[in-house]
């Protein structure tokens, strides 16, 4: 029921207590947005929203609220972030 839902709306996420990473995933994947209602995103909630943003700037900043453990993120990951930066 919860990833039918986020799967249509993905700011649906927002109402999901303790959502687990399959529904997370599909929030960001309908809305990179939805990333803001999501507390503790994992590495590949992080990846996806990054893939699917059209607003790295505003990413960043909702990451950086987050206080995000950088040292524990993939190479991969944040040169994904330096890509889509240019």
């Amino acid at each position: 029921m919860q990833l039918a839902a986020v799967k249509q709306h993905g700011y649906a996420i927002a109402c999901v207590k303790n959502p687990s990473e399959a529904v997370q995933l599909a929030a960001v994947k309908k809305n990179w947005y939805a990333i803001e209602y999501i507390k503790n995103p994992s590495e590949k909630v992080i990846y996806e929203a990054i893939l699917h943003t059209d607003n790295i700037i505003k990413l960043k900043h909702i990451l950086a609220a987050k206080n995000i453990d950088w040292d524990k993120i993939s190479d991969e990951t944040k040169l994904l972030l330096e890509i889509k930066e240019f």
